[in-house]
């Protein structure tokens, strides 16, 4: 029921309790999809969610984004001396070490893939620490209804 209350099979039912108190939860619920897995949920002595914590540091971030520059700068490097980098792909085919030539062209490309995860996760860390400071600053709780509307006619 949770679920199909704000159309995302991934939702729990804390979750969806917890985002229902908020205006606007259905916003608030397809952004919090797009990063859930780098939170953690903070949790009351009932077990009901209270907030969000982010799973990650700075300093991982800032590691994976000195993993990025260097990972590019590597794998960049074929790129950059494309006639060197075919005499010396020649040179080794002439002397038949196929191996080589293998690993010279497969290690920029694993490289550069590496440079790529990093960024994604350097990128979707970004986009918590903005999902964490819009929710805290700009979703407001509903009011819970304590009884029904008081009837103001005279």
């Amino acid at each position: 029921m949770a679920q199909s209350l704000f159309n995302n099979d991934n939702l729990t039912y804390q979750e969806a309790k917890y985002f229902s108190n908020y205006e606007n939860a259905d916003f608030w619920v397809r952004e919090y999809a797009k990063i859930r897995g780098l939170l953690n949920r903070e949790r009351s002595s009932l077990g009901e969610i209270i907030g969000f914590t982010p799973r990650f540091t700075n300093w991982g971030i800032f590691f994976r984004l000195v993993g990025y520059f260097f990972c590019a700068s590597l794998g960049l490097i074929p790129f950059i001396m494309v006639n060197k980098y075919i005499d010396l792909i020649e040179k080794y085919y002439e002397n038949g070490m196929l191996v080589s030539i293998f690993l010279m062209i497969a290690l920029p490309a694993i490289l550069l893939w590496i440079s790529y995860v990093c960024l994604k996760y350097a990128e979707r860390c970004a986009a918590c620490k903005m999902f964490l400071k819009d929710f805290q600053n700009n979703a407001f709780e509903v009011p819970p209804l304590i009884g029904p509307p008081e009837n103001t006619q005279a």
